[in-house]
């Protein structure tokens, strides 16, 4: 059957044409990486901003998912779903089902990470199952859980408990930093101490920065372009 299109539906489909892979691709949510004390800062509402070195921005309105250190702890058999714990100490049960952001089917994926697990806990000691998986948990209640933490980079968007939407993007130098933004960066006010001033503010923010970026170019003292960008947490979202 033929369907006759509208003029305002055939200018969006010729709009949509002209965009670039590139440009496709920002319109998707994204995966950033925090180090822990900056994930408990954004539970906390005190970052609500972060500087990334300048590449092709994302959108004012994209969704930034949250990579953070991470680690299995169960994994119920029956469901095959995974019981995630961070760095704060929070647990979730997921099943991370079409979320794996790449092209991995999740039963691949879901079966290599508790053969790994399985192997972190019997190189500790801890006996396994051969016919089911084994789960630490409820073993010994309050014990600490012996499998390893991963990465941020190896966390997939199932595994992701934080969604940020930007809100505001600007473009500076990194060190036209002002006392303001290093407190909306997430510098504990508290650390700073009595002194609080921007000096000293600056000077914390100098040794975060320089702890994450070492590439030559990429340091403070290179004072290099960089994007910043102002996010509010999505209530409601997957955390």
């Amino acid at each position: 059957m033929y369907v006759k299109m509208t003029t305002e539906e055939i200018e969006m489909i010729k709009a949509e044409t002209k965009l670039t892979k590139g440009d496709r691709e920002m319109m998707i949510e994204h995966g950033i990486l925090f180090k822990p004390e900056m994930v408990a800062a954004i539970l906390k509402g005190t970052k609500t901003q972060t500087r990334r070195l300048k590449k092709k921005p994302w959108p004012v309105g994209g969704i930034l998912w949250v990579r953070e250190a991470w680690r299995v702890v169960a994994w119920p058999p029956m469901d095959e779903s995974l019981k995630i714990q961070y760095k704060d100490g929070e647990t979730r049960r997921d099943t991370c089902l079409a979320y794996l952001s790449n092209d991995t089917p999740y039963e691949d994926w879901y079966n290599r990470v508790v053969e790994q697990s399985c192997a972190q806990l019997e190189a500790r000691g801890w006996k396994g199952d051969s016919e089911n998986y084994y789960s630490p948990e409820g073993r010994d209640e309050g014990a600490t859980y012996p499998t390893k933490w991963r990465p941020s980079i190896h966390m997939p968007r199932g595994c992701s408990r934080i969604d940020l939407r930007v809100t505001a993007v600007r473009e500076e130098r990194l060190q036209d930093i002002r006392e303001a933004d290093v407190l909306a960066e997430g510098i504990d006010r508290e650390r700073l101490g009595e002194f609080f001033g921007m000096n000293r503010a600056r000077l914390f923010f100098e040794d975060l920065w320089d702890s994450i970026n070492t590439e030559p170019g990429t340091r403070w003292g290179d004072n290099p372009p960089v994007w910043v960008y102002e996010f509010e947490k999505v209530e409601g979202a997957r955390s």
